[in-house]
């Protein structure tokens, strides 16, 4: 698909972002935790964040052809979204990056090392808003929808509180009573995640009904698209996001509920539910790209 580049950038920004928020969220649960439990949080999520955004803008730059048209488009900040989008990525990443560092190396009072991520994350909020309005284009009315902001917002909460947790999972071996801290955490952002792919999952009949009552004959084509076409892909995506919010639900209840102190850790089910997750979003975005429509074209 020759929308691949943007595919990767999207999704892999968005994570960066709400992995970033859900570590902010993490700080939420800190209170009376030791300051050695924190960073044993900490450290895997802001090592996750990081590579990704990287990863994200320099695939983004790569779909827009050369070095030299990624550096002009920083030229219109104040009347492009495209620019604003750019300056926002790497605002995040450098403020983002600035915070790991000094976070990892105890740089500066603690009150000063929340603002800069307070800020940090302000602006990859503000990236993910202007993703959302670059796509907002008034001659493609499948994208020119209240739904396109949700559902980015929607991406980022579900993939960075599902890649946290599975941070944890994957770097301590996460067994329920070793760190209470910890296990707040990876409760907490694992109902979070649950909860933000429910939301996505109900979004859809919403939106199909939308594209079925708009009044343009390019809404009509998108909605073939996703309801004749694609359907299996639509189908499948939200199996996967169920299924991975359930086995998420499934895990925390057999770790959590049954208080198995020295039982198996959760490191296996919540990877095989983040798995199912990033590929049930994997499928939308991609979806969301195949059955863009313009307005008088009559195809795509």
């Amino acid at each position: 698909m020759h929308e691949f580049y943007l595919v990767v950038f999207t999704l892999t920004a968005q994570l960066a972002v709400g992995a970033f928020v859900a570590l902010g969220l993490v700080q939420v649960f800190a209170h009376g935790a030791a300051a050695g439990e924190r960073d044993r949080v900490n450290g895997p999520a802001l090592t996750l964040a990081g590579p990704l955004l990287v990863l994200g803008l320099a695939v983004s730059a790569m779909h827009l052809g050369s070095p030299l048209r990624a550096a002009n488009s920083l030229l219109h900040v104040g009347t492009s979204w495209l620019s604003a989008e750019i300056a926002l990525g790497l605002c995040f990443l450098v403020l983002g990056g600035v915070f790991a560092v000094a976070e990892w190396c105890k740089w500066g009072r603690p009150g000063s090392r929340t603002a800069l991520a307070v800020v940090a994350a302000l602006s990859g909020l503000g990236l993910v808003w202007a993703m959302s309005q670059v796509y907002s284009l008034r001659t493609v009315p499948a994208w020119a929808t209240p739904f396109t902001p949700v559902n980015f917002f929607l991406t980022t909460l579900l993939l960075g509180s599902v890649a946290v947790v599975a941070s944890l999972a994957t770097s301590a071996h996460v067994t329920p009573g070793e760190n209470a801290f910890r296990d707040r955490s990876v409760l907490w952002l694992s109902l979070i995640a649950a909860a933000a792919a429910v939301a996505t999952i109900a979004v859809q009949p919403a939106y199909l009904a939308y594209l079925t009552d708009h009044p343009d004959a390019a809404a009509q084509v998108s909605m073939d698209l996703l309801t004749v076409t694609y359907w299996p892909a639509l189908v499948g995506s939200q199996v996967m996001l169920g299924a991975g919010a359930l086995l998420l639900l499934f895990a925390l209840v057999q770790a959590f509920a049954a208080r198995r102190r020295q039982g198996t850790a959760l490191t296996w089910p919540v990877l095989v539910a983040t798995g199912l997750i990033v590929a049930g979003e994997l499928v939308l975005r991609i979806l969301f790209y195949a059955t863009m429509t313009r307005i008088g074209f009559g195809g795509q």
